[in-house]
């Protein structure tokens, strides 16, 4: 059964628009860790370490799988134990996770150390590089480290969907 998310799109100011109405709707994210579940799909917002204090991680379930989406965010210590405590008891199957380095995001080497301590089942990808030519990274030495301890880690073409 295919999954679809026909309901939400995610803006940056916690708004989201759900289908077929023109209005934003304003919605604001309570406390870390809660969620807002809609037609078999459950988002729950994780803290974000980042210079703005609006900036959350996500993590989402649906049909049976868990992903992690960094957001923007730098490295701190209890970053993966949040999300962890996100997932309860679902394993986490992918993380989308911000290498940059720049602008209040964690650098390669410290997504690293994230996605070690997650051990995502399926795939971890690196977010956030080869968009502006003063703020990227390059993402091969992320999946090559992530290969080394084997954790299947990939780039994404854009415009090409993965299946997992």
């Amino acid at each position: 059964m295919r999954a679809t998310l026909p309901f939400l799109l995610f803006a940056s100011s916690f708004a989201c628009r759900e289908k077929g109405r023109n209005k934003r709707k304003k919605r604001t994210f309570k406390p870390c860790a809660e969620c807002v579940a809609r037609g078999g799909v459950l988002v729950k917002a994780v803290k974000a370490h980042h210079s703005d204090p609006k900036s959350i991680g996500l993590v989402i379930s649906i049909s049976g799988r868990t992903v992690y989406i960094s957001g923007d965010t730098l490295f701190e210590d209890d970053l993966a134990e949040g999300v962890k405590k996100a997932c309860g008891k679902n394993p986490l199957d992918i993380v989308a996770i911000c290498i940059n380095g720049k602008l209040g995001n964690m650098k390669w080497d410290e997504a690293v150390k994230v996605v070690e301590e997650l051990a995502p089942g399926m795939a971890a990808i690196p977010m956030h590089y080869g968009l502006f030519a003063k703020n990227t990274e390059d993402p091969e030495p992320f999946v090559n480290a992530l290969r080394g301890k084997s954790i299947n880690a990939h780039t994404m073409v854009p415009g090409k969907a993965e299946l997992y």
